[in-house]
C-alpha cells in the first residue's frame, strides 16, 4: 500500500519512540497502562480508537466531528488528486463498485488559501468540511 512520505516519517518515530519495532507481530496501536502511557502488548480497540481521534482532534482545536474514515476518504481524495486512476484507488479502498470510489473524487474541488488552514473545506459553494462530508459514513 502506498502511504505519503509524511505519513511514513511520523509512523517511524511513533515504532522508535514506542520501542516496538522488534515486535512485528505485535499491534502497531497498542492500549496504555490507564494513564501512564506506557504501552501493553495489546492492541487498541475499535472504540479505543475512535475515542484518541475525538481526543487529538479536540486537543488541536478542531470542532468538527470526524473519525477514522475521515483520514481514509482524506487519503483517497489525495491518491486522485495526485493523479491516482480510480480503478486502482478502488483496489487500495477494497470497494467493490467504482461509484463508491467515485464519491470520494472531487478532482476540480480546489482549496483557497484560506480554506487550506484548519478543516478542509471544498470551494465551489459547498461549505461543508471533508469530515463532515465522510466522517460519519
Amino acid at each position: 500500500m502506498p502511504a505519503h512520505s509524511k505519513l511514513e516519517e511520523h509512523l517511524d518515530a511513533y515504532i522508535t519512540a514506542a520501542v516496538i519495532a522488534e515486535d512485528r507481530k505485535g499491534p502497531l496501536f497498542r492500549t496504555t497502562y490507564r494513564r501512564t502511557k506506557q504501552l501493553t502488548a495489546n492492541r487498541m480497540s475499535q472504540p479505543d480508537v475512535w475515542r484518541m481521534v475525538r481526543r487529538r482532534a479536540k486537543d488541536a482545536g478542531i470542532a468538527t466531528p470526524i473519525g477514522c474514515h475521515s483520514f481514509r476518504a482524506t487519503g483517497i481524495i489525495n491518491y486522485l488528486r495526485h493523479g491516482g486512476t480510480l480503478q486502482e484507488t478502488m483496489k487500495m479502498a477494497n470497494h467493490e463498485s467504482a461509484r463508491t470510489t467515485g464519491l470520494h473524487d472531487h478532482s476540480g474541488d480546489e482549496l483557497t488559501a484560506e480554506e487550506g488552514s484548519g478543516p478542509q473545506k471544498l470551494d465551489h459553494g459547498r461549505r461543508e468540511t471533508l469530515a463532515q462530508n465522510w466522517g460519519s459514513r
